[in-house]
């Protein structure tokens, strides 16, 4: 099995989260993870050393990959939910 790695680390995926007023938390006690909130404040866990992601409060153990910090907020941190108000409102 192959495994993928961000280039990013965690000094990257930081410092992308500040320049874009996104909210993280570093989870204490735990290598390279951390929750961050969409802007509805749905919160996800993300480890930036493999791009690997999930939500946070997920009945599902299943993560899913992005390319880095920035491709997880402009692919997925918001765009779930933006599909999901979107489908709710065309079933109106």
């Amino acid at each position: 099995m192959a495994y993928w790695y961000t280039e990013e680390g965690e000094d990257g995926a930081e410092q992308y989260l500040n320049d874009n007023n996104i909210k993280y938390e570093w989870v204490n006690n735990a290598v390279s993870m951390m929750y961050v909130w969409n802007e509805h404040g749905k919160q996800y866990i993300y480890w930036p050393s493999t791009g690997r992601w999930r939500a946070r409060y997920s009945h599902s153990n299943t993560t899913y990959r992005s390319k880095g910090g920035e491709d997880f907020h402009k692919r997925f941190l918001n765009n779930v939910w933006k599909e999901k108000e979107k489908d709710n409102a065309d079933s109106k």
